[in-house]
């Protein structure tokens, strides 16, 4: 099976452990960084990988997810109202039409 780094990088590393356990996988092909991201795994946890999330990021719309793996993702809340957008958006995004400016917080 060939497949690029995000799926080590989701923490679905041990699900691949698994099915070559059972013998429904018995070779993995990965790219360049599938080897990096593996390590970083094994060795921290997680990896330093962080994907800017272009406009969500200043998005009133936008609410950050973070899992026990210790990666972060960007849902999209109007997605619970509107099937036209999706729940967590490939990134970056760059144009969207229900974007709407998150208004800056008091000064800290």
């Amino acid at each position: 099976m060939g497949l690029g780094a995000h799926v080590l990088k989701c923490g679905l590393g041990p699900v691949l452990i698994e099915l070559m356990r059972r013998g429904i996988l018995t070779a993995l092909a990965l790219n360049g960084s599938g080897a990096i991201h593996d390590f970083e795994v094994a060795l921290i946890g997680a990896t330093s990988e962080n994907v800017a999330a272009g406009l969500c990021d200043g998005c009133v719309h936008q609410q950050l997810v973070h899992n026990t793996r210790g990666s972060t993702f960007s849902l999209c809340m109007r997605s619970r109202e509107d099937p036209a957008y999706p729940r967590y958006p490939r990134l970056p995004v760059l144009d969207c039409p229900g974007y709407e400016p998150r208004r800056p917080g008091p000064a800290q």
